[in-house]
């Protein structure tokens, strides 16, 4: 006669403390410590890749200081011509037609 196995039986599930939820503001400072304490060495590595050639780093460092190119604000000349050439084609009832 064959003896039947026995089976473990499932535990129960064991409760899991739900850890509470942190304070928003109290994580904020710590992040911005952790990051003030730590941006002195990170410039420094960044400088060290931008000198090595990496564009990117180059790139950040020079927008993290404020020295990107800044394309200049179109002129009021540049947007008046553009009014005056609108309102000419709504007058003439339409676009300059080519000569075919």
């Amino acid at each position: 006669m064959a003896t039947k196995k026995s089976t473990p039986k499932a535990s129960a599930p064991t409760s899991v403390p739900i850890p509470s939820t942190p304070n928003l503001s109290e994580v904020t400072g710590q992040l911005h410590a952790a990051i003030l304490i730590a941006a002195p060495k990170i410039v420094k590595e960044n400088i060290v890749k931008a000198e090595e050639g990496s564009y990117l780093h180059a790139k950040f460092l020079f927008e993290f200081a404020g020295l990107q190119a800044i394309l200049p604000e179109p002129t009021d000349a540049e947007e008046e011509s553009l009014a005056r050439m609108l309102l000419r084609e709504l007058e003439n009832g339409g676009p300059d037609q080519a000569p075919s």
